[in-house]
């Protein structure tokens, strides 16, 4: 997408997939359905706190 300039569209893909992936995540480990920005950041980050599975880059 950005090769042929759709810089705007590929960062909505790539956010989307992140946001994805960060609620299932949630939704695996504590059974809860977090659908706002904030709430999958709150969530997401309390879940993966002591995880080493998880790196500091990964969970910013």
């Amino acid at each position: 997408m950005i090769a042929i300039g759709l810089h705007y569209d590929a960062g909505r893909a790539a956010y989307l997939a992140a946001f994805h992936a960060a609620q299932t995540v949630i939704f695996e480990r504590g059974g809860k359905v977090v659908r706002t920005h904030k709430g999958v950041n709150v969530e997401f980050l309390r879940l993966t706190r002591d995880d080493p599975a998880f790196t500091r880059s990964m969970r910013t």
